[in-house]
């Protein structure tokens, strides 16, 4: 191989890379569409329910964010879906990590998180998620979605 064979290689690998960069930024970003989506779901469920909806909070979808994150960087290793977070953090301490000042916290997470609608499915199908998502102490919520994975972080001031 030429030193002119090694440079043109070279330069085809930046601009394969390159042109990769560009496709991928390209794509739109449809987790704050799925996340408003996601909210209405679950909004639409606690009023047929006879509860008040939540507002949504930037401070709780960042919580959930942490963790889908979390989650997403961890499935090479392990294909759980866990309340535990980076360095061993609980959903409360990720709420408080992200400025909102609770006084109750819940967390729903689901790996049927393709779409909002299976993920809502999902925790309605559980007791326990459907106990947090209905929660008469809960007047806040944010939510993550992506990569298959969805969280919903509810919280009281």
């Amino acid at each position: 191989m030429t030193a002119t064979d090694t440079t043109s290689s070279t330069w085809m690998c930046y601009h394969l890379i390159l042109t990769l960069i560009l496709l991928c930024r390209c794509q739109p970003d449809t987790e704050p569409e799925q996340a408003h989506q996601l909210i209405d779901e679950i909004n639409d469920y606690r009023v047929a329910d006879g509860q008040k909806p939540l507002t949504a909070d930037p401070r709780l979808a960042k919580a959930a964010r942490t963790q889908v994150e979390y989650l997403l960087q961890m499935q090479p290793y392990c294909q759980c879906v866990d309340h535990t977070g980076p360095n061993g953090t609980n959903a409360a301490e990720r709420v408080a990590a992200a400025g909102y000042p609770a006084s109750c916290v819940g967390e729903n997470l689901t790996s049927d998180g393709d779409h909002p609608l299976d993920a809502i499915e999902a925790w309605k199908n559980s007791s326990s998620h459907r106990e947090t998502m209905l929660g008469p102490e809960f007047t806040d919520v944010g939510v993550s979605i992506r990569g298959g994975l969805a969280a919903a972080v509810f919280a009281c001031p």
